[in-house]
């Protein structure tokens, strides 16, 4: 854990770079203390570029590395910032002057990207591949790459195209390269790769329409290859596409195309057509859909317009198995009486796990523990083993249909995850947690190697750099393909950094579970027991809150536009600070990790007293809005295992067990005393006997 001190450090501001060719004399000799001095020393690197007019801004939580911050890279750093600016001024001269001193630099090829761009259309082709070839692991390569092949592309030099191209570069590429293999006489072959991408009935880069057109064009596109892509667009929700395959179609069949886009803006529409549709191959299919469509808006019309068209027509299996799963499915949102019924009849495939949880979770709802067990026993085995979900309610059944004997040996298998279910499992029979932790053992001399790649090395200068999202870049390039042994390794090596939303994710990516130290790092402890002290909130609870919100990302921004680390909505953030009379933060002050806990503490305090200290709807709260949660809230009093998993949204379902997972773990990281599930989980109280909650704005989380 650093020192307190570090917890809060701020970021150093950016300002333009003179130029600047030489480092201060003291800075070598202070600089060399580096080994024993870290801090120290990349406090100098910072003061040394300061004293030359340039501060780079620095992430906040970089915990400098020995084995890269050299005296010599630190002036590397300098001087690769004076290069850029100077070829962003257009100032060749400087930059040439300045680039044999960085060419063992690991940021070299991004200068050298940012060179070769600018002169794509008139640098000799050789200079472009012995660059691509040079620095072939590098994002900067791939960049010069796609901007080449767009402009091969263009000028239609395409054995060229066809020489560059490398799978996984997008599918805008992947067009190029198969209008390259149609123009030089490879039909066949480019009919074959490109029979996905018109399959996929989406909407695809404007690269794909040349390839799309010179298909259809050679008569190679059937009418029902035509009928294909429509209908799977109109499924998929892109009109776009369906419109303009409906001009494709030959002229007699157009008229169904218009029925069946009619179906899609207004599924009612279905209702008049019934009884005047003369015989057509599309015609099933059309009013299938339609009742797919109308199920989504009113189930029980959909329900009697299917009662309407198995009367009068002949839906084929697969068309007529997709109409009543739709149906049931919506049924059973709405609650329909007709649900269970409707669920029941039909025999789903193994595969649909979608289909089979709805109808688990309508059983949980409606209580009928008889078919709870029967629809989890109908799923495949492998299924039940691989989800603990299931093994928990099949043990939850079992209890409550009276078969305590097996209930209990199914719950002690369960307990020894460490898990959501695992906890609850341990909880109905007594059993301890499992919080074993197991570090992950990596030699300082096998982290060193690691750390020497290129890739990882410009990672780590980006982020000295305070570059945060183009070191996320070059990590997720150079662990993308990693075995799970090097996923480790990287992942040691960012938390050595301190850089702990990579560590995260990098290790969830090896499959390994057991190093709580990476998993649920400690980071901000001094902030997050502050701010919890002040507020009578359990520490254990903001900081799985925080874990699950950001994993640790201080520059995290949803699409919704929630900040930072507690992914705070800044008119939420904005009226905590009015109520508990704190300055109102800017929208870039909410990526401040004080700011952002400080804020972000007190509205959780604010759910949970709006709650009656019911932290699990505290916690649904913080995610999908406290509205939302008085809308979910039962009619009586219920388990609360059995109302978290009739939450009816999937993300806010799965945060919810995510946060309460995290909460028992991070009780047991900062020694406090022992937390069991079940006293956060007593029962939800009804809506009789809830209070009213205070009104504001809702903070929008990320999973």
């Amino acid at each position: 854990m650093p020192p307190p001190s570090s917890h809060w450090r701020g970021a150093i501001p950016e300002r333009p770079l003179p130029e600047l060719t030489q480092v201060p004399m003291f800075y070598p000799i202070l600089s060399s203390l580096a080994p024993f001095l870290a801090m120290i020393k990349r406090f100098v690197a910072v003061l040394a570029l300061c004293v030359g007019g340039f501060c780079p801004q620095l992430q906040a939580q970089l915990t400098p590395d020995p084995w890269l911050d050299t005296p010599g890279r630190f002036r590397q750093r300098l001087l690769f910032t004076q290069a850029e600016a100077s070829l962003n001024r257009g100032d060749t001269e400087t930059y040439l002057g300045l680039r044999p001193q960085l060419q063992d630099y690991p940021l070299l090829p991004y200068l050298l990207a940012t060179d070769l761009g600018r002169r794509l259309s008139s640098t000799p082709t050789e200079e472009i591949r012995d660059f691509l070839i040079s620095y072939d692991d590098s994002p900067a390569a791939e960049k010069i790459r796609r901007s080449w092949l767009d402009l091969l592309a263009q000028q239609q030099r395409w054995d060229e195209v066809l020489l560059l191209y490398r799978p996984g570069g997008g599918t805008a590429q992947r067009c190029q390269w198969l209008l390259a293999l149609w123009q030089s006489g490879q039909k066949d072959r480019a009919w074959e790769q490109v029979e996905p991408l018109w399959a996929a009935g989406k909407s695809q880069p404007e690269e794909c329409t040349p390839v799309f057109q010179a298909l259809r064009d050679s008569g190679r596109l059937t009418s029902r290859q035509i009928w294909s892509r429509f209908t799977r667009a109109l499924t998929d929700g892109d009109t776009a596409v369906a419109v303009q395959m409906k001009g494709w179609l030959p002229i007699e069949d157009q008229p169904w195309a218009e029925r069946w886009l009619s179906i899609q803006a207004q599924p009612s529409t279905t209702l008049r057509l019934l009884g005047s549709l003369e015989p057509h191959p599309q015609r099933e299919p059309m009013l299938a859909h339609g009742i797919i469509r109308l199920a989504k808006q009113d189930p029980g019309s959909a329900l009697a317009l299917w009662q309407q068209v198995r009367n009068s027509y002949t839906l084929p299996e697969e068309a007529e198995l997709a109409a009543r799963r739709a149906m049931a499915m919506a049924l059973a949102r709405k609650g329909h009486p007709q649900a269970i019924a409707q669920l029941d009849s039909l025999a789903p495939c193994p595969a649909d796990e979608r289909f089979h949880s709805a109808r688990i979770r309508l059983a949980l709802e409606s209580r009928r523990w008889d078919l709870v067990l029967a629809w989890i026993e109908a799923l495949p085995e492998e299924t039940i083993a691989r989800e603990e979900s299931w093994r928990y309610w099949r043990a939850r059944a079992l209890e409550q249909l009276g078969y305590s004997r097996e209930a209990t040996e199914q719950y002690r298998a369960l307990a020894r995850e460490r898990s959501y279910y695992g906890f609850l499992a341990a909880d109905r029979v007594g059993q301890e947690y499992n919080l074993l932790n197991r570090p992950v053992q990596i030699s300082d001399a096998d982290l060193r190697r690691f750390a020497s790649r290129p890739a990882i090395q410009r990672a780590y200068e980006f982020l000295a750099l305070g570059r945060i999202p183009q070191a996320r870049i070059e990590w997720a390039q150079a662990t993308a393909v990693m075995p799970p042994d090097e996923l480790l390794a990287a992942a040691k090596l960012a938390q050595r950094w301190s850089w702990h939303d990579r560590a995260i994710f990098t290790l969830a990516k090896s499959g390994y579970w057991d190093d709580l130290d990476i998993r649920f790092p400690l980071e901000y402890r001094d902030g997050i027991l502050i701010a919890s002290q002040s507020l009578q909130l359990d520490a254990s609870w903001v900081y799985a809150i925080l874990r699950q919100e950001s994993a640790f990302m201080e520059d995290a921004r949803s699409s919704a536009g929630a900040l930072g680390l507690m992914q705070l909505m800044p008119q939420t953030a904005q009226q905590v600070a009015r109520r508990h009379q704190l300055p109102a933060p800017r929208d870039s002050g909410l990526l401040d990790p004080e700011v952002n806990i400080r804020l972000g503490s007190r509205f959780l305090a604010q759910l949970l007293n709006s709650f009656d200290d019911q932290r699990v709807l505290a916690t649904a709260a913080y995610n999908a809005g406290p509205r939302r949660i008085r809308q979910w809230l039962p009619n009586e009093d219920m388990p609360t295992d059995l109302w978290v998993e009739g939450i009816p949204f999937t993300e806010t379902r799965d945060y919810v067990r995510r946060v309460l997972t995290y909460n028992i773990i991070y009780r047991d990281r900062l020694s406090e005393r022992p937390l069991r599930l079940r006293d956060l989980m007593d029962k939800i109280r009804g809506k009789a006997v809830t209070t009213t909650a205070e009104s504001g704005s809702e903070p929008s989380g990320e999973g």
